[in-house]
């Protein structure tokens, strides 16, 4: 096999490999072979999550084919133990959700009632309000926060017209399934065991 004779650089120029420097290519190659190794550890990784999933789905049907019955749609949402109470599994549906056009028509509403409200309401609503519908680098809103503000209850026809805007935005465009395990240590405390799939 013929030997390399040279190396795409970051800009996408091949240069001779006998005018880069000797550290240059110790560097590239050890980056390189760790790069490849830690890319294989994440496809073991990926194919672990979806064994465990795929066991978890399993088991699901199991118990559901005792009370005759299926489970259907996503599984989740569910806490088991092992016997002796050492091991808790946890595995949780989040669900994504995005804001629509709604969003902008319940801002004006919320704050037009802050607005009249200024010689009554309590300062922390006035900046609570601010901060909710601030965005961040990327021009999003924190969907968390606009959330909460349904958990006020406020009388003002004008707020109750918002908090519907609000719900009527909602868009639910997919879900993440999370799976925890944990283990209880001598206070009686559940303390997790770190196997982080959520970025696979």
């Amino acid at each position: 096999m013929q030997q390399e004779q040279y190396k795409k650089d970051a800009k996408g120029r091949l240069i001779p490999i006998d005018q880069i420097h000797e550290l240059d290519i110790l560097k590239d190659d050890f980056v390189n072979e760790m790069v490849t190794k830690a890319k294989e550890k994440n496809g073991d990784l990926k194919a672990f999550k979806k064994a465990l999933f795929d066991d978890f789905g399993t088991f699901m049907e199991m118990i559901a084919e005792r009370y005759q019955t299926t489970v259907g749609g996503k599984k989740g949402n569910v806490t088991i133990y092992s016997f002796d109470g050492r091991y808790k599994l946890s595995v949780a549906v989040q669900d994504r959700i995005t804001l629509g056009p709604e969003l902008q028509v319940a801002e004006k509403l919320i704050k037009e009632c802050v607005r009249d409200w200024s010689q009554d309401a309590r300062s922390e609503l006035k900046t609570l309000v601010e901060r909710v519908f601030e965005t961040d680098k990327e021009g999003n809103i924190n969907t968390r926060e606009v959330l909460a503000l349904r958990r006020y209850e406020i009388e003002d026809e004008r707020w109750q017209k918002a908090m519907d805007a609000i719900s009527d935005a909602i868009n639910v465009v997919g879900s993440k399934e999370y799976m925890r395990f944990y283990e209880r240590d001598s206070a009686g405390d559940y303390k997790p065991i770190s196997v982080d799939f959520t970025k696979v």
